[in-house]
């Protein structure tokens, strides 16, 4: 068994690895600490005390803290109010115990130059953690069980099942702590454990195996999933500007539009009611916002555009001669022109503007609902800017991100759009500034 264990542990990290134990000082983490002791030497041992059952609490602490004195291994200790946690948190007690012993965790990991935190998980509890995802609701991902490596952390003992722990503790005359609170149903992972696993077993006494290969092929499918699901996404979006950009026809004509959706979108924060939601409006009217906690999307005429949530916040930046200013979509640089340029070219990018037209310091600034200017090539005439960028059919999101170049109120340039006719250069002008992003 520990030549099986070195060739899987191996299949995780390298030799030369230094690695945290996660150890309660129950069955399963103790062999996997006495597994450690004989195959890898470059390793320390964690334990969290999270005072919830008493004296028995603190003598797993000691006791463990005895192993590593013994065999001459680090020991980190620290102790938690779990339960005052708990109560001010509005949290269920596992839930905090799990990220108050993770943190801790990833704080002696990065002050100690550890390379991964091991954790003693089994088959059984890979298995436990599926009907535990499917009692709540879940996609294929809750299906594949637990992962034996995920960033820093590993679980090494992933290869064996309850009954082959048991069976190398007896074997090998390893000492364990028993934890009583394991017994207790109220919480869901016990009850799952000691009621529901049993009553499968008693249904299909090769449950638990069908399970390991149910979970083996789930992950298959995964994989295969992923695969297919990158390959989709470069063909149906791109990203423009910082923003992901999804093609809303090459989206409808895929299969199950809604859940491939889902899978792109999941990173994003966005539930799979909100896709299905998008889904079924994706024909109506553009303009639709969708949010999840940190990120939104905009049905747009021909994309669904996403864009991380900012604080919106009021532009107002002074441009003096001759100088760069950094905007959100790019360096806008100015420079001044003593002799007007034989060729001039107003393009999106860049604006040639009247140097006596001009008055220093310029004004960048966001446009607001009502603001007017006389877009060049339209003989003088008005225009809304909201209408102007209305025609241009931008999206709700390019209209909000655009701005405006003024001299003492005036707009000269709708930034990266079109120039103002009253400061174009014309056969009078003898100077002019070049404003021009760089992207």
């Amino acid at each position: 068994m520990r030549e099986q264990f070195k060739t899987h542990l191996y299949r995780l990290i390298s030799p030369t690895d230094k690695i945290l134990l996660a150890v309660s000082g129950g069955v399963d983490s103790m062999v996997m600490a006495e597994l450690f002791l004989n195959c890898h030497s470059n390793f320390s041992i964690a334990h969290c005390n999270f005072q919830l059952r008493g004296e028995a609490s603190d003598e797993d602490e000691t006791f463990v803290k005895n192993w590593a004195a013994k065999n001459k291994v680090p020991f980190f200790t620290t102790q938690f109010d779990t339960i005052t946690e708990s109560k001010s948190q509005g949290k269920g007690i596992q839930e905090i115990a799990r990220k108050l012993r993770y943190e801790w965790f990833e704080k002696i990991l990065n002050e100690n130059g550890f390379d991964f935190i091991a954790t003693a998980h089994h088959k059984n509890d890979s298995i436990e953690t599926v009907l535990f995802n499917l009692s709540r609701g879940t996609g294929l991902k809750g299906l594949t069980g637990i992962q034996a490596k995920r960033d820093k952390l590993i679980r090494p003992l992933l290869f064996l099942n309850k009954e082959e722990i048991l069976k190398l503790a007896v074997e090998n005359k390893i000492e364990y702590r028993e934890d009583q609170s394991n017994t207790s149903n109220k919480y869901k992972r016990n009850y799952i454990r000691n009621k529901v696993v049993p009553e499968f077993m008693e249904m299909n006494p090769t449950f638990e195996s069908n399970m390991e290969k149910n979970i083996q092929r789930f992950n298959n499918l995964d994989t295969l999933l992923s695969f297919y699901l990158e390959k989709t996404k470069a063909e149906i979006s791109e990203i423009k500007n910082g923003q992901l950009h999804i093609s809303k026809s090459k989206l409808e004509a895929l299969p199950q539009p809604a859940t491939i959706l889902f899978e792109i979108l999941k990173d994003k924060n966005f539930n799979f009611d909100q896709c299905e939601n998008i889904i079924a409006n994706l024909s109506h009217q553009s303009g639709n916002l969708f949010y999840s906690d940190s990120y939104r999307l905009l049905l747009d005429r021909k994309f669904l555009i996403i864009e991380k949530i900012v604080e919106s916040k009021e532009v107002l930046l002074n441009i003096s001669p001759e100088e760069q200013i950094q905007l959100p979509n790019g360096i806008l640089e100015s420079s001044a022109e003593s002799k007007i340029p034989a060729k001039i070219e107003n393009s999106k990018s860049t604006a040639y503007l009247d140097a006596s037209k001009l008055n220093f310091p310029l004004t960048i600034e966001n446009w607001k609902d009502g603001d007017r200017f006389a877009p060049i090539g339209m003989n003088g005439k008005t225009k809304k800017i909201k209408s102007f960028l209305t025609d241009k059919k931008l999206s709700r999101f390019e209209k909000e991100s655009t701005l405006v170049l003024k001299s003492e109120g005036k707009i000269c340039w709708v930034i990266g759009h079109r120039i103002d006719e009253n400061f174009k250069i014309s056969s009078k002008s003898m100077a002019c500034f070049i404003f021009k992003i760089l992207e």
